[in-house]
């Protein structure tokens, strides 16, 4: 059963203290935060082990994708975008998979090797979560 959440926020709502984490396949022990800075924008190609990476992403306009590239770039979506189009374009790199919702992201990390991705979530659902999961690293 995978772990379900939810990136719907009313107006109203109390704001709760928010962290980006960055998942990965349980085969993945351990990974620079610069390697996956590197994975993300195609510096690099292959994971430590020297298997090639099954890059995440969630789509453009989401929380999760504006905190990543923000909190982790320093950088808005569509400058990692960029970089992505232009990495693509020159035939040097293949597009990270894009999920449109957490659920199936999470299942595709779970389910398949070499495969990085990251969410923006609640510090309340940080323990549940890294029970299920193989969290690698932990930013905010």
């Amino acid at each position: 059963m995978l772990f379900h959440l939810t990136c719907c926020y009313t107006a109203n709502a109390v704001a709760e203290d928010k962290k980006l984490i960055i998942l990965a396949s349980n085969n993945i022990e351990t990974i620079s935060l610069e390697a996956i800075s590197n994975l993300y924008t195609f510096r690099q190609k292959l994971m430590p082990n020297s298997e090639r990476v099954q890059l995440t992403s969630l789509p453009l306009n989401s929380e999760d994708t504006i905190g990543f590239t923000q909190k982790f770039f320093n950088y808005y979506p569509y400058q990692l975008k960029r970089i992505w189009d232009q990495a693509i374009f020159s035939g040097k790199a293949r597009r990270p998979k894009s999920f449109d919702n957490t659920e199936d992201l999470l299942a595709f990390i779970k389910n398949n090797d070499n495969a990085i991705g990251y969410l923006i979530i609640k510090t309340s659902e940080l323990t549940q979560l890294k029970e299920m999961y193989n969290v690698i690293a932990i930013i905010g």
